[in-house]
């Protein structure tokens, strides 16, 4: 009977920093245990499973393109800002403009958050994940009228992330056991 925010069910720090809520009634409730929500648990494995170098989540509304981490600034900030800044110079905002787009770690660029899916990601396996809250408009726009101008604008960041991958610098490997 509580609807749970999914992104602040995440098991990295949550609960930790006042960026959750732990009532059953409020918007940004955490539900009863860190990764508690079967949509959790699936990201989760996925993340385990397939270790990727780079994570991308979409949410509404706003203009950003976010990081982790929702409580503190990330070790790799400097790395993970400039990937962030590179993508803002070449993606699109609702008004056709680039370099519009505020960048940041989650807590300084938008709020405080605890127990986000990138926080996990990038905690447990270091994974460069990135937030980017679409559409200027409203927390839901009109389907009809972003659509189809949404996806083509965000196909840049799909590109942009598909090419860091397969065509940069990789160090590949098979831990076999602890020694």
């Amino acid at each position: 009977s509580c609807a749970v925010d999914v992104n602040r069910n995440y098991p990295f720090a949550w609960g930790s920093c006042n960026g959750s809520s732990g009532n059953c009634s409020d918007e940004t409730y955490r539900g009863f245990g860190p990764g508690s929500e079967l949509e959790t648990q699936g990201m989760l494995q996925l993340a385990a499973d397939v270790h990727a170098f780079y994570a991308l989540s979409y949410h509404t509304y706003g203009e950003y393109i976010m990081y982790s981490y929702g409580c503190q600034n990330p070790d790799e900030m400097t790395a993970m800002g400039e990937v962030a800044q590179s993508l803002n110079a070449i993606l699109l905002d609702d008004a056709g403009q680039t370099n519009s787009y505020t960048v940041g770690p989650i807590w300084s660029a938008i709020y405080i958050v605890d127990g986000g899916s990138v926080d996990t990601w990038y905690a447990r396996h270091g994974t460069y994940a990135y937030t980017i809250e679409a559409s200027a408009s409203s927390f839901q726009p009109d389907y009809a009228t972003w659509r189809n101008v949404t996806v083509q604008r965000q196909r840049t960041a799909w590109q942009f992330f598909l090419d860091k991958t397969l065509d940069g610098p990789q160090i590949r490997g098979k831990v076999t056991n602890a020694v």
